[in-house]
């Protein structure tokens, strides 16, 4: 993440709270801490998830539609780690229709 960003995002997540508790199978895990307001929950389960993402090697697939108009984040699946579109359905298929306009506009 880019500089700038990431400094903005740390600035936010100074309001979130997280604890460790062990899970009734015995592995750590992050969660929310007790008070705060919903949006800080919220956040704080989000943030747990990241670093188990983190943890386990999956963070990494976490990616950002490259439909400039869509920008969803989304898994990528892909084996390759190549997925470049929240669904193939729809922006995939925007992109893949425009690049053909743009090739076949000029004959």
């Amino acid at each position: 993440m880019p500089g700038a960003d990431a400094q903005a995002l740390n600035d936010f997540l100074t309001s979130v709270a997280l604890r460790m508790r062990f899970g009734s199978d015995g592995r750590p895990g992050l969660e929310s801490a007790p008070g705060g307001g919903l949006v800080e929950q919220v956040v704080g389960r989000l943030l747990a998830e990241v670093v188990r993402a983190e943890a386990e090697g999956r963070w990494n697939r976490l990616k950002a539609c490259s439909n400039e108009e869509c920008r969803w984040a989304f898994y990528d699946a892909s084996k390759n780690h190549s997925g470049r579109w929240c669904t193939m359905q729809v922006c995939g298929a925007r992109h893949k229709m425009r690049a053909y306009r743009e090739r076949t506009s000029g004959s």
